[in-house]
């Protein structure tokens, strides 16, 4: 068996398990990664004994070896800490969520008796009763937007007067 083929075997093991893992679930994914191994060494002990334990990296005069299995357990431990802490996170907050019991609003477009008061409260105002509700809340706002208009065409005003005409040249 070459490096290449053993490379390739490991990268497209380790892209099955991410996109099954990422857009599956992560306990199909997991059980892929491991199975998956477990699997091959009964259906072909010997193929896969090869595989794992082919050598991809030597240093020290073989002192230290680098092999497929390394590989593996390097890849199963990156997985497994990623599933271990989304399903963690998810756990937490699915439990935060319950004990606040948080809950969206009601839609307003859901069909309900108008008659009842209620429901009467929640249909938003009309445009004009929002500007209304503005002006009476917020007066100084509405006075400070007026002020930067004014500024703001004081100052175009004074830029075409700054404009030349056509025969003069700045």
């Amino acid at each position: 068996m070459g490096v290449l083929v053993s490379i390739l075997l490991i990268l497209i093991y380790t892209v099955l398990v991410g996109l099954v893992i990422t857009y599956v679930s992560t306990v199909i994914g997991t059980a892929i990664m491991i199975l998956l191994p477990l699997i091959g060494a009964f259906v072909a002990p010997g193929w896969m004994g090869e595989l794992l334990s082919y050598e991809l990296v030597s240093m020290m005069n073989g002192a230290i070896s680098i092999q497929n299995i390394h590989i593996l357990l390097a890849i199963w431990v990156g997985f497994l800490s990623v599933v271990a802490y989304t399903e963690f996170i998810s756990w937490y907050l699915g439990e935060v969520c319950e004990e606040e019991a948080v809950t969206a609003p009601e839609s307003t477009l859901n069909h309900k008796d108008e008659s009842d008061p209620d429901v009467a409260a929640e249909i938003p105002p009309s445009p004009v009763e929002t500007e209304e509700l503005l002006e009476e809340e917020a007066p100084e706002e509405r006075s400070e937007i007026r002020e930067i208009k004014e500024i703001a065409g004081e100052w175009k005003r004074w830029k075409e007067e700054r404009r030349p005409s056509d025969g003069e040249k700045e």
